[in-house]
């Protein structure tokens, strides 16, 4: 390490945090699309059977 000029220090640290900039970012993104899967699923299944059950509730109210 002592034989590397300051410069190449320097670049190979910036590629290093590059690196793992892209590694997280590609973390985020994966995970922000699993959100979107969860938000689609609740849209689509549990606030159609949430209304389902307010009409049950309505009917056996009358």
């Amino acid at each position: 390490m002592k034989s590397l000029n300051i410069g190449k220090k320097v670049m190979g640290m910036v590629g290093i945090l590059l690196l793992l900039m892209v590694v997280c970012s590609g973390f985020g993104i994966i995970k922000i699309g699993n959100i979107g899967d969860e938000i689609k699923s609740i849209a689509e299944e549990d606030i159609p059977l949430t209304q389902a059950i307010i009409e049950i509730n309505v009917n056996q109210l009358n």
